[in-house]
């Protein structure tokens, strides 16, 4: 009798746990994603061709941000040739790969910008990305984020998070 009552609480606590975690992975992933918006030059469709980005494009589950290259300070300036460097969004490999990444491509042609990093896990389980855009790419100035990812335990309810970030620098 003890054992079940130490069983049914041990299960619930496991449960919570894993909804608590799905939960701030989510809320990370989010405002990881939101300030880069923010931040960003603004989306675009594709990269340009002398500073390839893996032949994304930015849709309904992929977003590609154009950010401006960074100097030897690491301040960001306004390149006079169009020689930005971009972040993409996305999930990694679905439906294998449920991991929810973003990867930089620095421009090739400036030595002091950012640097290169390739599918950095920002979530795990996702089961659904979706971006929004308003008004579509080109031009747009306000992107829609919305993340849905299932707890390890997949009993729990999945969790899902929404935010809308409209682009400073348009």
């Amino acid at each position: 009798m003890i054992g079940s009552v130490y069983l049914a609480h041990f299960r619930l606590f496991s449960s919570q746990s894993a909804s608590i975690d799905t939960s701030a992975q989510n809320k990370i992933a989010i405002e990881e994603v939101s300030n880069q918006i923010r931040e960003s030059n603004g989306v675009v469709d594709s990269c340009l061709a002398q500073n390839p980005c893996g032949g994304h494009q930015s849709g309904n589950s992929k977003l590609v941000l154009q950010l401006w290259p960074l100097n030897a300070s690491g301040a960001p300036f306004d390149p006079t040739t169009n020689a930005p460097d971009y972040i993409v969004y996305r999930l990694n490999n679905p439906p294998n790969d449920k991991n929810f990444v973003k990867s930089v491509y620095p421009n090739l042609s400036i030595l002091n910008t950012r640097k290169a990093m390739t599918d950095k896990i920002l979530a795990s389980n996702v089961q659904i990305l979706a971006f929004s855009y308003v008004p579509a790419v080109p031009g747009t100035s306000e992107v829609t984020v919305s993340i849905t990812t299932q707890p390890k335990n997949s009993k729990e309810t999945p969790f899902t998070q929404t935010v809308k970030v409209y682009l400073r620098n348009r």
